[in-house]
Formats: C-alpha cells, sequence, structure tokens
C-alpha cells in the first residue's frame, strides 16, 4: 500500500512542510494498523476479523517509511510474508483483513494530514 504525493516543483519551504504531513499520515495509518492487530491470542481470530496477535511477529513488522527522493511513505508489513496471506486469505483460510479496513477507517484523519494542509502550502483552498 502506498500513498504517494510528489511535490519537485515547489519552493524548499513547502517540500518541507508537505514531507512532514505526508510522513505523519503514514506513522498515523501504521499505528492504526498496529492497535487493529493488537488483540492477543487466544482465542483466534475468525474470517472476516482482523488477525489476533500471536508471536508479535506481524505486529513488529508493519511500519511506514517516507523515500524523501520520491515523496512518497509506505506503509505496512515489511516483514513476514504471510500478511498478505492474512488479508486475502487463501484457499484454506479465510481473510483476516486489517490493511484495507484501517485504512478505509483513516481516510479522513490521513486527508487531514495531507490533502488540506498541502493545498495550504501550495496557496489553493480546497
Amino acid at each position: 500500500m502506498v500513498l504517494k504525493l510528489s511535490f519537485k516543483d515547489y519552493s524548499r519551504k513547502a517540500k518541507k512542510r508537505l514531507a512532514s504531513n505526508l510522513s505523519q499520515a503514514g506513522d498515523l495509518l501504521a499505528n492504526a494498523m498496529k492497535a487493529e492487530i493488537s488483540t492477543p491470542y487466544p482465542p483466534p481470530s475468525a474470517p472476516g476479523e482482523a488477525p489476533h496477535t500471536r508471536t508479535g511477529e506481524l505486529l513488529g513488522s508493519i511500519s511506514s517509511i517516507f523515500l524523501k527522493e520520491s515523496a512518497t511513505v509506505k506503509v505496512g508489513s515489511f516483514g513476514p510474508g504471510f500478511a498478505a496471506y492474512l488479508e486475502f486469505g487463501t484457499s484454506k483460510m479465510g481473510a483476516r483483513p486489517f490493511i484495507w479496513p484501517t485504512l478505509i477507517a483513516k481516510k479522513k484523519e490521513i486527508l487531514a494530514k495531507v490533502a488540506r494542509p498541502a493545498a495550504v502550502t501550495l496557496g489553493r483552498v480546497v
């Protein structure tokens, strides 16, 4: 999952402010994803629910990474390969989504962190 905003044509001050806002939005989403999967195991999660924390490996792999050169923030699980299996399910296990539902739930807060401040910084009204 990648949130991307490019601002290569703007002033140094505007770029710095926008980068900060984008980074904060990434942190907000990563923290919300961690909260979503912090329910301890047992009991196991049911299909359709966010996965419960069993070992902490998935919980520890969630973060946001800001890439300055491309003005991009990447948010998600940067560790075990099983996050996608949980999110989408497999032929033997129902999905236990936590990435997409969290993004939808935090959409307004993310936009408040990025879109409105970007418009003000760049001299536009949203």
